[in-house]
């Protein structure tokens, strides 16, 4: 998949999971955008990695098993935090950069 195809489903994703009040899964974001499931759980992981998101176990309606919910906790603005490198994430809204380790932050100049 491209980098700009990419970019337009996470814009589309953080879209949807800001719209959200309440808890959602990855199932919801699915739905409501037309991005690859695998594209939905990287983004939601690095989210909730960077601390945008709460996430927590549910059991299944059918009481089989569990799935994660998620809900939106740091909510900076329009603008969709970017992946910039397997460990990086850049968020336009506030200038930051969210490293590996979740205790750095770098602002940007």
């Amino acid at each position: 998949m491209n980098k700009v195809r990419m970019q337009t489903d996470r814009a589309k994703i953080w879209k949807v999971i800001r719209a959200h009040k309440e808890e959602f899964t990855s199932a919801d974001i699915e739905m409501l955008t037309d991005a690859t499931y695998v594209n939905i759980k990287r983004y939601l992981k690095i989210l909730a990695d960077a601390g945008y998101l709460r996430k927590r176990r549910k059991p299944n309606l059918n009481g089989k098993g569990t799935h994660w919910v998620y809900r939106l906790v740091k909510n900076t603005g329009p603008k969709p935090p970017v992946q910039k490198d397997l460990r990086f994430l850049f968020d336009p809204n506030t200038n930051e950069y969210w490293v590996e380790d979740p205790e750095t932050v770098i602002r940007r100049g």
